[in-house]
């Protein structure tokens, strides 16, 4: 990792990442696995492009803008010490970037989904 690296976000601007934060780098090094990677090739918002040529969103994007909007909220958390010494802030961080790889596996519409896997509130 370089000294700051950047990513440019259409509804965040620009999300950079310190290698003097040790958080930073633990981010950085998770969107560059495989499993996140992917996420590029998903579509959040399905067929929608093709009424609204606009709308393209792919689940990388919308993972991306889930992990910056927690790390402003789990920033001023620990800045404001609300759940004292408690909490994993830099697992709760890295959750974010994860929220979405099981979509592939799993899709909310896919019917042969395993009876052992839940459905998401429709």
């Amino acid at each position: 990792m370089k000294e700051e690296e950047r990513i440019r976000c259409p509804v965040h601007d620009l999300i950079s990442f310190k290698s003097q934060r040790s958080e930073d780098v633990v981010l950085w090094n998770l969107l560059q696995t495989p499993a996140v990677q992917r996420l590029r090739r998903i579509k959040q918002l399905g067929f929608s492009e093709f009424v609204y040529p606009g709308a393209t969103h792919t689940r990388l994007s919308h993972v991306l803008g889930a992990m910056q909007m927690a790390r402003r909220m789990l920033d001023v958390l620990q800045r404001n010490n609300a759940f004292g010494e408690v909490a994993d802030f830099d697992r709760q961080r890295s959750a974010t970037l994860y929220q979405d790889v099981s979509v592939r596996l799993f899709p909310q519409n896919d019917k042969r989904r395993p009876a052992s896997c839940p459905r998401h509130a429709r």
